[in-house]
């Protein structure tokens, strides 16, 4: 019986426990619960090039065997690159869930600029993962927060290799300009068919005086272009309260025309991009646990996917 459940139901379970256990259990219960189960993940650190663009790029692996599915992660704008805390907290908590993790440090999303290849470097470097011999005859899956997540669901439906992906799990992405535009000057969004109040970031006013030019460069790299091309299950998680990327950009990617699936999220435990356990605990242990729940359930049906 073990066996028939295990790769079905037992291991995505267990995974999704240490997922999140390793994400809130230290800021819930003091101490950091997949610590206790699971050895350390291996990390090494290489030099690259991505559609001839020369890069760094991390690999977390788990503390055990040589072959794991894997996951490449597409960050958001990051200043610091690999370095930043929370990119590489997320690197070892799927490591730890028995994943190999790929972080390219994209230097345009290091530097916060437009680069026009990016989504051929997203592909290149999927690509080779998908040719590393740790994953020779295992899912490969792709993970992509704020702007680094739309750009991927662009690769995804614009490039050969990362349209095959496993996978693609989104963290606070935009959709597309339109709706993120709306929601910007009119201070208001549409979330779950409701208008409701919305208080742009200072980084998401900047978009009121953007002119033409910028307007049709970011509409080319907007996932609305490409959506009924993006093949794989898309699964998407997004803080309600985002002051970056409004939830109706997640709403109306769920609404738009598409054959492929995508399940949505919008949980209070996260705050656009990084984990708010503390939120949990003010709330109280019913709405700490309710919160746990739904992502426990939405970790599960990932993970089930990614292998």
């Amino acid at each position: 019986m073990v066996g028939l459940l295990w790769r079905p139901v037992l291991r995505p379970v267990g995974q999704a426990a240490i997922v999140l256990a390793d994400i809130y259990s230290e800021q819930l219960v003091g101490t950091n619960l997949a610590r206790l189960v699971t050895p350390e993940p291996r990390v090494v650190e290489t030099d690259d090039r991505f559609a001839d663009v020369p890069m760094r790029v991390t690999y977390w692996s788990p503390g055990w065997g040589d072959q794991h599915p894997a996951i490449l992660v597409v960050p958001g704008a990051a200043p610091r690159g690999n370095d930043e805390p929370l990119l590489r907290s997320f690197g070892v908590t799927l490591a730890r869930a028995g994943y190999l993790v790929i972080i390219p440090e994209f230097p345009f999303l290091k530097a916060g600029r437009f680069e026009t290849s990016a989504t051929k470097q997203i592909d290149a470097a999927f690509a080779r993962v998908r040719e590393l011999p740790a994953t020779r005859d295992r899912d490969v899956g792709a993970f992509g927060v704020s702007v680094g997540g739309g750009m991927l669901l662009v690769a995804a439906g614009r490039e050969p290799a990362i349209g095959r992906a496993a996978f693609i799990g989104i963290l606070g992405a935009y959709y597309d300009i339109d709706t993120y535009l709306a929601s910007v000057v009119g201070r208001e969004q549409l979330a779950d068919g409701r208008l409701e109040p919305w208080g742009p970031s200072a980084e998401a006013l900047r978009l009121r005086a953007l002119g033409p030019g910028a307007r049709a460069a970011l509409d080319a790299v907007s996932p609305e272009s490409v959506w009924p091309d993006i093949a794989p299950p898309i699964y998407w998680i997004h803080d309600p309260l985002d002051t970056f990327e409004p939830v109706a950009e997640a709403e109306a990617a769920l609404a738009a025309s598409r054959d492929g699936q995508m399940v949505l999220v919008v949980p209070h435990l996260i705050t656009h991009a990084a984990p708010a356990g503390e939120a949990a605990k003010a709330g109280g242990p019913l709405f700490a646990i309710g919160e746990l729940w739904r992502l426990f359930t939405f970790t599960i049906e990932v993970l089930r996917r990614a292998g």
